[in-house]
C-alpha cells in the first residue's frame, strides 16, 4: 500500500506549506469544476428546450382560429342541409375562411420550423380529442383534462324564458409534423 502512495508522499515532502495547500486546493477544485460544467450544460439544455417550447406556442393561435372556423362551418353546413338556403352564401364565405386559416396555420408552422432549424415535410399525424362534460366519460378518457375550455352560449336573446343553457366542451388538438434538417 505504501508503494501506491510513494510518489505522492515524495512530491508532498519536497513542497513547502504554501505549495502543499495550493496543490490540495487545486485537487479539491477539479471535481467542483467538473460538476459545475455538467450543471451549466444541463441548464443550457433546459433554456434551449424552453425557447423551443415558446416557438411552438406561437402555432397555437392559428390552430385555435382554424378549429373555430371549422366548427362554425359545420354548424352552417348542418343548417343548409336542414333546408335553410338563406345561409348558403355564409357557408361559402366560411369555407373561404377555413381555407385561409389552413394557409395561415401552414405559414406559421413553416416559420416556427425555420426558427427551429428544420424543414416541414408534411403532417405526420393529426389528432383531435373532445371531452363533453354532459356525456359519460369513455373508459380511456381521463376524468380531469387540463385543457383550455370554451363556453358556447346562444347568441339569441333569452326570449324571457327562465331556462338558460351553456355547455363546456374541451378540445385537444395535436399536430405532428415530419421534419428534416436543412
Amino acid at each position: 500500500m505504501r508503494s501506491l502512495f510513494k510518489p505522492a508522499t515524495v512530491v508532498m515532502s519536497r513542497l513547502k506549506y504554501p505549495q502543499k495547500f495550493m496543490l490540495v486546493g487545486l485537487l479539491l477544485l477539479i471535481p467542483l469544476i467538473v460538476v459545475m460544467t455538467q450543471y451549466l450544460s444541463k441548464v443550457n439544455e433546459d433554456i434551449d428546450f424552453g425557447s423551443k417550447e415558446q416557438l411552438g406556442l406561437q402555432y397555437n393561435d392559428p390552430v385555435v382560429t382554424f378549429l373555430q372556423h371549422v366548427q362554425e362551418h359545420a354548424a352552417l353546413d348542418n343548417a343548409v342541409l336542414r333546408g335553410e338556403n338563406s345561409l348558403k352564401d355564409d357557408l361559402t364565405a366560411k369555407r373561404e375562411e377555413v381555407e385561409a386559416a389552413i394557409a395561415n396555420g401552414k405559414a406559421k408552422a413553416e416559420k416556427v420550423a425555420a426558427a427551429m432549424g428544420v424543414k416541414l415535410l408534411g403532417v405526420y399525424e393529426f389528432m383531435e380529442n373532445t371531452f363533453d362534460e354532459e356525456r359519460p366519460p369513455m373508459p380511456y378518457q381521463a376524468m380531469e383534462m387540463s385543457m383550455k375550455s370554451r363556453t358556447a352560449m346562444a347568441d339569441q336573446p333569452s326570449l324571457d324564458m327562465e331556462v338558460q343553457h351553456s355547455k363546456t366542451i374541451h378540445v385537444n388538438v395535436e399536430i405532428w409534423y415530419r421534419v428534416s434538417s436543412f
